[in-house]
């Protein structure tokens, strides 16, 4: 596993997670605390997505200033509105 990459939580699918989780990171809280036996730690059924912000292969990491919560067919969405890349 290559370590040093973040992700956000950007999308959960109701019924198994609410959307307070949007937009927080994917990592030991999470699974600690929104992983239920009914949810796949992998998402697999499409519980929960994640976008990855930053990593050592890239330049530069994604920092988002600005979002809204959308439905969508069940599934709760970060809606991305402002964001901007900031040098490491």
């Amino acid at each position: 596993m290559q370590v040093g990459y973040k992700a956000v939580i950007c999308s959960v699918k109701g019924g198994y997670l609410d959307k307070s989780w949007l937009g927080t990171n994917l990592n030991a809280n999470f699974f600690s605390h929104a992983i239920h036996s009914h949810v796949c730690p992998m998402g697999e059924m499409g519980e929960f997505h994640t976008f990855v912000i930053d990593g050592p292969l890239f330049k530069k990491r994604l920092r988002v200033t600005h979002t809204d919560i959308v439905l969508n067919s069940g599934l709760w969405s970060l809606d991305i509105k402002d964001s901007n890349l900031i040098s490491k």
